[in-house]
């Protein structure tokens, strides 16, 4: 053996130990990698379509559109959405009902008729992501009415609501897309005149007062 130069076995050692080192990292990253895919638990906001930053426009929530059918909005919220269909009216009884997120926020609803998102709806009070939900122009939920008059300025047409009149509702066009599509944003107020609701989505669909037609 020529002076300097390292021993057969141990080099062998070397390679199996680094070769061992080796397969041990590739193993923790793929497990790494796996725990961070996985679902969080129920009822958990994730920073996804519809998460910690939920915004309603007139036509949806996020990347969840109005029109879409129930398979593709569960694809674009991230959660799949359980259907609850209450209405006799249409094929299989189908004609017109609710929709929530199944394991995601529970304080958007969605109402849907055919197999398609009609509107979408987020309520104070009503947990999970009441607190952060608001519309493009920053409008949220426990702000004043006069800040969405002053936001929708010209955009908007004022009514009471359908039972306590006193309180008000105010509908607005935000865009020439949504006064194609007939999509509306609603915001609905308290007689604090505080914002207790907004609704995205067709306008025949969000100005119902029992939620079917």
């Amino acid at each position: 053996r020529l002076a300097g130069s390292s021993s057969p076995r141990k080099t062998q050692r070397v390679l199996i130990f680094g070769g061992a080192g080796i397969a041990a990292f590739l193993i923790g990253s793929l497990i790494a990698i796996t725990m961070m895919g996985s679902s969080p638990s129920n009822g958990s906001l994730r920073s996804g379509p519809i998460g910690a930053d939920p915004v309603i426009t007139a036509d949806g929530i996020n990347s969840v559109r109005v029109g879409m059918t129930l398979e593709a909005a569960s694809r674009a919220a991230g959660w799949p959405l359980k259907s609850g269909y209450y209405s006799p009216s249409g094929d299989a009884g189908q004609g017109c009902g609710t929709a929530s997120l199944d394991g995601g926020p529970q304080s958007v609803n969605f109402m849907i008729a055919y197999d398609k998102i009609k509107s979408v709806s987020v309520y104070k009070g009503s947990g999970d992501i009441a607190a952060t939900a608001h519309s493009q122009e920053g409008i949220r939920l426990g702000d004043p009415m006069s800040k969405v008059r002053e936001k929708y300025a010209g955009k908007y047409v004022e009514r009471p609501d359908e039972y306590v009149r006193e309180t008000p509702k105010l509908e607005v066009t935000t865009n020439e897309a949504s006064t194609a599509t007939g999509n509306v944003l609603l915001f609905g107020g308290d007689k604090q005149g505080r914002v207790v609701s907004i609704s995205g989505g067709q306008k025949t669909w969000v100005e119902l007062a029992e939620g079917c037609l």
